[in-house]
């Protein structure tokens, strides 16, 4: 089970993205990026499952990251897009010379407001260890930052869904994203993760 997500543009980011990863390991996280824990079966299901279970979500923003951003299918702006949706804790690693692009598609517009550290390419270390202390550690038991939860629920809306899962023989609490369905006079909730697990209220 992973903690950190760590999400990169495989051009100007692979040399970064293995480095990162084995900082956060030496100190305790368990970390993702796609060159590690593959399992059999759909890898763009894998990425999904492991990037909204995660705590942090440590992007990497090499130059030129997101020209490509507003492109259909584009794969690093799906990552933010769900980062930003499933309320991970973001952590941007920005490459020196690294530039916003003038147009980014709504669901990344807020990005630039997120926290973020500058690095020059011979100096990565220096700030590893200064966003270590915006890095959260997985508790059993967490909370939701919910903007909607005094909101009523709304029938149709995707929303996330807390379950206990057993990980290595240590109960966990996992998030799964779950549509919500009027049928009869009971709410009844799908949730798609891998298998579809079904409940009802």
């Amino acid at each position: 089970m992973f903690d950190t997500f760590i999400s990169y543009r495989r051009q100007g980011g692979s040399d970064y993205a293995p480095r990162v990863c084995d900082y956060l390991e030496e100190r305790g996280y368990r970390p993702f990026y796609d060159h590690i824990g593959r399992e059999n079966g759909r890898f763009d299901e894998q990425i999904r499952r492991n990037l909204i279970n995660a705590i942090n979500f440590v992007l990497i923003l090499s130059k030129g990251a997101l020209d490509r951003a507003c492109n259909e299918g584009d794969w690093v702006a799906k990552e933010i897009s769900l980062a930003i949706k499933f309320n991970l804790n973001i952590v941007a690693l920005k490459e020196e010379g690294f530039a916003h692009p003038s147009t980014l598609p709504n669901e990344l517009v807020s990005l630039p407001y997120y926290q973020n550290e500058e690095f020059a390419r011979d100096e990565l270390g220096k700030v590893l260890k200064a966003i270590e202390t915006k890095l959260r550690r997985r508790e059993n038991q967490f909370t939701l930052d919910d903007p909607l939860e005094d909101e009523p629920i709304q029938i149709g809306r995707e929303y996330i869904s807390l379950y206990q899962d057993n990980d290595h023989g240590k109960l966990v609490v996992r998030k799964a994203p779950a549509q919500i369905r009027l049928i009869g006079s009971h709410i009844h909730g799908t949730t798609t993760f891998g298998s579809r697990k079904k409940w009802k209220l």
